[in-house]
């Protein structure tokens, strides 16, 4: 019982804090008068209606709760859950996420940095974006966490024997 909380216990606290790392740089920004634009459309200020972000938002937040965040296996699911995650836990998945070993680290960067992207839009109707280079469009640190997560999948998807899977 101990060990699986503190399993639960140790994402859950990354993610709040990775959460409020974000949303207080973004406070400051708007604070202190930095510079700062609201980005009412998706990655790279690609505009789609409001709902449709939103409502993908979402979905996409509730998958990667579930690899994160997944049943015990010894939880009875009930109703609506065991179809939804029996829907949500596809072979190459399963093995992807436990099987070869890898960490929740990148879905943790992940989900966090789609959540807090999610505060934005449900708080301002859109996305606080402050960063500025020169040669990329304007970003904040969830934009980074989402990147960063994906590029350390995608690496770790190409390390894997995963791929085995699709070949067969």
């Amino acid at each position: 019982m101990y060990e699986y909380t503190n399993k639960k216990i140790q994402p859950l606290l990354l993610i709040i804090l990775l959460i409020l790392i974000d949303q207080l740089s973004k406070y400051i920004v708007r604070s202190w008068g930095g510079f700062y634009i609201y980005n009412r459309g998706i990655a790279f200020g690609l505009h789609l209606p409001f709902w449709l972000v939103l409502t993908t938002e979402f979905i996409f937040i509730f998958f990667i709760g579930f690899l994160i965040f997944p049943p015990k296996a010894d939880q009875p699911l009930v109703g609506n859950q065991s179809s939804i995650y029996k829907f949500l836990n596809l072979k190459f998945i399963s093995a992807f996420f436990r099987h070869d070993g890898l960490s929740y680290f990148p879905l943790i960067l992940i989900f966090s940095g789609a959540i807090s992207n999610m505060l934005d839009r449900l708080y301002y109707g859109c996305v606080i974006d402050f960063i500025e280079l020169k040669f990329w469009p304007i970003f904040n640190l969830a934009d980074s966490f989402i990147t960063i997560g994906v590029i350390m999948t995608l690496y770790e998807f190409r390390n894997s024997d995963i791929k085995k899977l699709f070949r067969n």
